[in-house]
């Protein structure tokens, strides 16, 4: 937090100035021109394999939960109906 704010605070400082030619966003952001052709489709790949991982989580969890939720409906049902 303290770091965060020191930058932002030296962003502020730099970019009120009129003395320095700086381009801030440039610096806080980078820029996407500056990436060479390898190291955007490593991380457009990267990108990909942690979506599907996040996705296939996801799918894993509710089929995983579901079958378990219903195995244990099932159950209090059938125990309701044999107290009945």
């Amino acid at each position: 937090l303290i770091s965060s704010s020191a930058l932002a605070i030296g962003v502020a400082v730099v970019s009120m100035t009129t003395g320095m030619n700086t381009d801030v966003s440039n610096y806080m952001f980078g820029s996407i021109l500056s990436l060479s052709k390898a190291d955007a489709v490593l991380s457009i790949a990267l990108s990909a394999v942690v979506l599907l991982m996040l996705w296939l989580n996801v799918c894993l969890n509710i089929f995983l939960w579901g079958g378990e939720i219903n195995v244990f409906l099932d159950k209090k049902r059938k125990e309701k109906d044999s107290h009945v």
